[in-house]
């Protein structure tokens, strides 16, 4: 087997420690020494080989990107088809539909039965937040340069800019600071105050080229303090997320219902929903069907009294809109949040599937057999219980921690 016929390299290793901020999802993958990080080499190598030939070029390269979004997008394919195949399917790779030059990823079937099409997505960050939070983690790591062997650094971002900052002038700036401070006068002042929390630690502003920060000295227990094998950085919080929104969802749906005509069967987007802040089911439901919310209007009556009254009101979304159903194409959308070859395994990262009650052509909902929500006309939003994906993946909820 080539070079250019596998995931990962054929190399030595003997690196145990953790990924780097600044580093790509797949980089720490291929060069970690981990047990748990080879048992998933060793998962993902034996999927990629299992892979249909005429895909593998362009997934490996999607792979083996260091922008996280291309690297979780390949990862995503690879992951559902054997998926599928787990579970029975065959699964035909870009499969040739009418009217249409493009290839949806996946067509489904049974017993050589046709049973739907699967269109894949990632709903991630956009460019430029992905070039800010690449910015960001380079600053982290150039913090982690830090020498101060009797303290912690906690840092909370308030602003950052299209500029980088100065590693040096930051790094000369900390170290001045934590240079003047005692840690066990640091730590009695801390007993002394404990009502105030965090804020009783020396902390200091900073701010550079569009950068504002407020960096806090944590002092080190007795025992760990000298030592130089750790990282200094603590505590990292921020004003701001990365994307978030799970209007995310909306959008991807949009795009994928305008890319075919009539495909004569069902129609899945699966969606892996990317966020620093997992989205919950009631957020999932409300941009997939509309949530409700209530407008009081009111009139003044002729004998001076006030007449109010409650109109319900849906919210725009993906399968509904200002005029009714829409993306009528789409038959379900099977989504998962933040899935990736380190949670694979959980049983809460299984697929869940939302049918779309006004499509087109429907999917019936013994077809697949995960966790699905669909709409009931007497009983609203109905669950329906389903395998976990980690059934037809074979490998144990504890993994890869357990190295099964």
């Amino acid at each position: 087997m080539g070079r250019r016929g596998r995931l990962f390299d054929i190399r030595k290793r003997d690196y145990m420690g953790p990924k780097t901020y600044g580093e790509s999802k797949f980089e720490y993958l291929n060069r970690s020494a981990r047990p748990s990080v080879e048992a998933i080499r060793n998962r993902l190598e034996s999927w990629f080989q299992n892979y249909p030939p005429e895909g593998k070029a362009d997934v490996r390269k999607r792979f083996r990107s260091r922008d996280s979004r291309q690297h979780l997008s390949a990862f995503f394919e690879i992951y559902m088809y054997h998926l599928l195949t787990g579970m029975g399917f065959i699964v035909e790779l870009h499969p040739k539909v009418e009217d249409s030059s493009r290839h949806p990823d996946f067509k489904v079937l049974k017993d050589d039965t046709p049973l739907f099409y699967l269109e894949l997505t990632l709903s991630a960050i956009s460019d430029q937040e992905a070039g800010s939070k690449a910015r960001v983690n380079q600053f982290y790591d150039t913090l982690n340069k830090l020498h101060t062997p009797n303290f912690f650094i906690d840092l909370q971002v308030h602003e950052v800019s299209s500029a980088s900052p100065s590693g040096r002038k930051v790094l000369k700036f900390l170290e001045n600071k934590v240079s003047k401070l005692d840690p066990d006068l640091v730590t009695n002042q801390y007993e002394e105050s404990k009502e105030d929390g965090f804020k009783s630690f020396p902390n200091w502003e900073w701010e550079y080229n569009g950068w504002k920060i407020t960096f806090s000295a944590i002092p080190k227990k007795l025992e760990a303090r000298g030592r130089h094998n750790r990282r200094p950085l603590g505590i990292i919080s921020s004003e701001w997320e990365w994307l978030g929104h799970p209007k995310g969802i909306v959008t991807s749906i949009h795009e994928k219902n305008r890319a075919y005509g009539n495909l004569g069967l069902p129609y899945i987007v699966g969606i892996n929903v990317v966020n620093e802040f997992p989205i919950r089911d009631v957020e999932i439901r409300d941009v997939l069907f509309g949530g409700k919310i209530v407008i009081e209007n009111y009139a003044k009556l002729p004998d001076g009294n006030i007449e109010f009254n409650e109109s319900p009101v849906r919210l725009e979304s993906a399968f509904f809109g200002p005029n009714g159903p829409r993306n009528r194409k789409v038959s379900a959308a099977l989504i998962v949040r933040n899935l990736d070859p380190w949670n694979m395994a959980r049983e809460d990262q299984t697929p869940l599937l939302w049918h779309n009650p006004w499509a087109y052509k429907p999917l019936g909902h013994d077809v697949l057999p995960l966790p699905q929500k669909m709409i009931d006309a007497k009983k609203g939003l109905v669950h329906l219980e389903g395998k976990s994906a980690n059934e037809f993946l074979g490998l144990d909820p504890a993994w890869p921690e357990q190295n099964k």
